[in-house]
This record gives structure tokens, C-alpha cells and sequence, in this order.
């Protein structure tokens, strides 16, 4: 590089091999206009590149809505107080606290049927805010043409300066060898694992069978006993248990620029 043939303050410098873009010199982007405040380099090559990704991992909850269903219960009707001689060979179903039988046929409780209960999960999934650590523009425009020779060009000044190609590929041969890889976007990638909800263990669980022709229907009887009318007293409700969901996956940046400067 020979700085009497361009002039004070000026310099040969290797013009971009093909396929790239520059020389410039990267500047802080944060600004509105990043390059216009340069007398020199001055024009806007491409667009701003980002560095130092930061997306800190998604913040995760699970709650449970209220158990949904019907807890239902088997028994059968007998012709004797003992409950040795059944009446029909059908398996009846009710729900909790519903009186079944007559006064006639005696009623034997069987056991919890029909479909377990469940609540409805509802996840919580927050992704806390994305940032770089820095925003950069390459700026040009502050080449001319002096008499350089082997298609170099004057550049005034002597700040170090890159080249930029889309992509992430390798630095060509010369002196610009430095790699510095820079991102236009990002691809969000950050959840959380399911949100689960698990009902609880005695859940349908009968508390013992009241009869319905006594004075006290709410006392809970004996599961094995016959009643000519009677009804599952059941547990009270529960609350089903969430699940802990944690976080998965991540944020990367995307679009990459290829920045090659010199050392």
C-alpha cells in the first residue's frame, strides 16, 4: 500500500474481491443514521448486523381448572336383606349421593365406574425480551480513484476495515482475515415442557353408603352392607396437582453476515 500515490491522508487499499461487499468501516448502529455522520464513509453497505444475542430461557407455569365430570358407582338389586339372590343381572349406575333401589328390592353397592375425572391444564409460557449486545452498520464511500496500482483504490484514513458477504463462509485469502460473524434476525425457538394436571388419588373415593329410609342418610354406612334404597356417600372434592413444566429450546440468531476485517 502506498499512501504518495493518493494524496495526504490518504492510502492504496485492496478493493473487495468478488462477491463481496466493502471495504467500509463498521460503525455502532444504535444511532438513527449510523454513516451520515461521516464526511468519508458515509454510505450504508447492506443491512445492520447484530451481535451478542441474549434471550434469557422461557419463564414457565402450570395451573389446573376445577375437576370436570360426574363420579358415577355400580350396584345391584337383590330380593333378600342378605344380598345373596340377585334380582336382575343388570349392573345399574348413579351418580354421588343419588338414592337407588326401591322398597321392595334391596341395593348392594358394586364399585366406582364410568370415566375418571380430570381437570383442564392451563400453561403459563413467558419469553422475556431479546437482545444484541451490539448493532453494527458497514459504512463506505470513502474510496477514489488515485493511481494505485493492481485495481487497488485510495481510501482516506487509516482505521482498520472488512468486507461483508450473506452467509457464513470463510474469509478470502488477503487482508482482510479477520472473521466476524454477524446475524440479521432471530429464530424464536424457546418453550416450556407440557403442562399436566393429575387428579387426585382418592378422587370418587366413597366414603361409606348412607341409606336413604333412615333419619340419618348422611351417616356413612358400611360399603358392604344392603339397603333397599341407598347412595354413595363420596370423598369431597379435591384439587388436581400441576405439573412443573421447565424451559426448553433457545433463540439464535439468524440471517448471518460474514464480516472479514483486516487484523
Amino acid at each position: 500500500m502506498q499512501a504518495d500515490l493518493c494524496g495526504e491522508n490518504a492510502r492504496c487499499h485492496s478493493a473487495a474481491p468478488t462477491g463481496w461487499e466493502g471495504p467500509g468501516l463498521v460503525k455502532n448502529a444504535d444511532e438513527t443514521a449510523p454513516c451520515g455522520g461521516d464526511a468519508t464513509f458515509n454510505q450504508a453497505i447492506g443491512s445492520r448486523l447484530n451481535d451478542g444475542l441474549s434471550a434469557p430461557a422461557a419463564k414457565c407455569d402450570c395451573s389446573c381448572g376445577p375437576l370436570e365430570g360426574t363420579c358415577t358407582y355400580t350396584y345391584q338389586l337383590y330380593d333378600n336383606a342378605e344380598c345373596v339372590r340377585l334380582r336382575y343381572g343388570n349392573v345399574f349406575t348413579k351418580g354421588p349421593n343419588a338414592c337407588g333401589g326401591d322398597s321392595v328390592h334391596y341395593t348392594k353397592y358394586g364399585g366406582v365406574g364410568g370415566t375418571p375425572r380430570s381437570c383442564s391444564p392451563k400453561p403459563t409460557t413467558t419469553l422475556p425480551p431479546t437482545t444484541w449486545a451490539a448493532t453494527e452498520q458497514l459504512c463506505g464511500g470513502a474510496f477514489f480513484q488515485g493511481t494505485c496500482r493492481g485495481g487497488e483504490l485510495c481510501v482516506t484514513g487509516a482505521a482498520k476495515l472488512c468486507i461483508a458477504r450473506k452467509g457464513d463462509v470463510a474469509c478470502p485469502a488477503g487482508p482482510f482475515s479477520v472473521k466476524r460473524l454477524r446475524f440479521g434476525g432471530i429464530a424464536e425457538g424457546r418453550a416450556c415442557t407440557e403442562c399436566t394436571c393429575t387428579r387426585p388419588a382418592n378422587d370418587c373415593t366413597p366414603l361409606g353408603i348412607g341409606d336413604c329410609r333412615s333419619e340419618t342418610p348422611n351417616v356413612p354406612l358400611s360399603l358392604t352392607g344392603c339397603y333397599l334404597s341407598s347412595k354413595v356417600i363420596p370423598v369431597p372434592d379435591g384439587a388436581c396437582t400441576p405439573s412443573v413444566p421447565t424451559p426448553t429450546g433457545v433463540a439464535t440468531g439468524v440471517d448471518p453476515t460474514t464480516l472479514c476485517c483486516e487484523p
